[in-house]
């Protein structure tokens, strides 16, 4: 994460805010971690959840494969092909690069 924020020319961030008293654990001024920014956004887990004791905070995040997000990304393309056809505009306006492989 340092090394995101440095590439970045951005300092790393900080815990700030009345709120730190009810975390066990943080200071203000503490730098933040990758591993404390990936518990409660990318896995639904407390800041300073580990391993050993992770403390979920609520139901498990969703994740889909690939493969669903590429038919649905298909069905979009063909749905606005549909649409700039019916419209009388060439069906392919522009190439999408992240949707066409």
């Amino acid at each position: 994460m340092a090394d995101y924020y440095a590439a970045k020319s951005e300092a790393p961030g900080r815990w700030i805010g009345s709120g730190l008293g009810d975390i066990g654990g943080l200071e203000p001024g503490d730098l933040v971690t990758a591993r404390q920014m990936h518990n409660p956004f990318g896995q639904g887990l407390h800041l300073l959840s580990d391993d050993e004791k992770p403390f979920r905070l609520g139901a498990a995040y969703r994740t889909y494969s690939n493969e669903r997000a590429a038919k649905f990304a298909v069905e979009v393309v063909r749905r606005i092909e549909q649409a700039n056809a019916a419209a009388g505009r060439p069906a392919k306006a522009g190439r999408i690069p992240d949707l066409e492989t």
